[in-house]
């Protein structure tokens, strides 16, 4: 696997941002900005100067994402992904900061050894590595029928343990080879019983997926999709079978057994939750990629006066729950009810709803985009626009009219001793992050986040 960030990661100084023409976020000049989409960094003085010099960054662990290739590549213990890609509409975007708030473990030892005793196979030849894997290296194996003639299925199973009542996700990465269709399936459990979801490795699509299983594609370079199946172990579940298989078409993996009949198997992966976390390799036993925090010292953040506003653009992972701090964007909080925040919200009737929230010493104002703005997903694309002012909040999202608030009858909170955190719960990535303190009116904020 590539490990190009050997050494931290640091983008040259490019002096003066007003000796060497301002940047500009869709026509306005923040007075402070992280955006590794426009390999620019803004201090609070105007000046463009490295990631390190705006962001303490945290993560005991390597972690790997995809760069400008489309590959799987790898970012050392304590050096941040801020050159990170992911792909939208078939087309990659980037750079970003990826950024997962919360530690996984992958359960699975032996991730990308299929021919190990943790393995077993079904109709199937021998694994072996033997075909270049989304890393871009000879990492991938070949899941190929045994040649035992007439039809049937050919398995790579997986025996797992697991705990009652508890939500996992499993993925793996998939290629087509001489077939382009794939299934992953359960077995062993009571939970899902014998479920399954197919995938067409052509295209990304999703085919039919059995009651109980929430399946989802990410699309990685040179033909890759990372498959995951999110799904629910029942109070009797304590073990089962992860089952996966080349096939036919859609709802078929009944295969001819002549020798042809594959698909390329990388990186298999089980961990704890909803989505599906950034690959973690494993070997011989578990790995945990650590959680990761992101922290703007008040010392680092520029001064404001009656105003401050906010943009925020990215893309999120998640999923619909019940919970309010599903995802939060922005977290600036003195404490004493002295707060400035930027939220997802996906309770009760909400699926993704942007929230800004103001608060000095007295009631909690809030104002918030539509209900349905953002839908649950793997990268989903998110634009947020805020201002906060005396009795006035306001917020557009994706360049849609501002919604505003005129409830505020308190000062803005006093937050200049405190530090910020950026993306506290989070998982996905963070193309730009900018502080105004200027009076941004509602067509300043519809065109920022447009």
């Amino acid at each position: 696997m590539l490990d190009v960030f050997a050494q931290p990661f640091r983008f040259p100084r490019l002096g003066s941002a007003r000796g060497g023409g301002e940047y500009l976020i869709n026509g306005y000049a923040p007075a402070f900005a992280v955006s590794p989409a426009d390999g620019r960094f803004v201090d609070n003085t105007g000046a463009f100067v490295d990631f390190a010099d705006l962001i303490t960054y945290t993560g005991a662990s390597t972690s790997t994402y995809q760069n400008a290739s489309g590959q799987l590549a790898t970012a050392s213990s304590g050096v941040a992904r801020t050159a990170a890609y992911r792909y939208e509409s078939g087309v990659l975007v980037g750079p970003s900061l990826a950024i997962e708030s919360k530690a996984r473990t992958n359960a699975l030892t032996y991730s990308e050894d299929f021919a190990n005793a943790a393995y077993t196979v079904n109709n199937a030849a021998t694994p072996a590595v033997d075909a270049t894997g989304p890393d871009g290296l000879t990492s991938a194996t070949t899941l190929v029928d045994d040649n035992g003639g007439g039809s049937s299925s050919v398995q790579l199973i997986r025996n797992i343990t697991v705990s009652t009542s508890t939500r996992y996700t499993w993925s793996v990465f998939l290629k087509a080879d001489q077939l382009s269709w794939a299934e992953m399936r359960f077995g062993g459990f009571t939970t899902p019983a014998n479920g399954a979801v197919f995938f067409n490795l052509s295209t990304g699509a999703i085919g039919t997926t059995s009651a109980g299983l929430s399946p989802r594609v990410e699309q990685w370079g040179n033909g890759w999709w990372r498959c995951s199946v999110s799904f629910t172990t029942d109070a009797a579940d304590t073990s089962g079978n992860l089952i996966v298989r080349p096939a036919n078409g859609d709802n078929d993996s009944n295969v001819d057994r002549d020798g042809t009949s594959s698909i390329l198997v990388f990186g298999m992966q089980l961990e704890t939750g909803d989505v599906a976390s950034s690959y973690i390799k494993t070997t011989s036993s578990t790995a945990t990629r650590a959680a990761q925090t992101l922290t703007v010292e008040a010392a680092d953040l520029p001064t404001y006066g009656n105003f401050v506003g906010f943009a925020f653009k990215g893309a999120v992972n998640y999923v619909d729950n019940s919970s309010l701090t599903e995802v939060e964007f922005v977290d600036w909080d003195a404490g004493s009810f002295q707060n400035i925040q930027l939220r997802l919200a996906t309770n009760g009737a909400n699926t993704g709803q942007a929230v800004a929230y103001q608060q000095d010493g007295g009631t909690l104002h809030d104002v918030a985009g539509a209900s349905d703005a953002y839908s649950p997903g793997w990268n989903v694309p998110v634009s947020i626009a805020t201002s906060h002012k005396q009795a006035n909040l306001n917020i557009s999202v994706d360049g849609d009219t501002t919604v505003t608030d005129t409830g505020p009858a308190n000062e803005l909170p006093d937050l200049s001793a405190a530090d910020l955190i950026l993306a506290q719960t989070f998982m996905g990535y963070i193309d730009t992050f900018a502080i105004f303190n200027t009076n941004l009116a509602a067509a300043d904020l519809e065109a920022i986040s447009a």
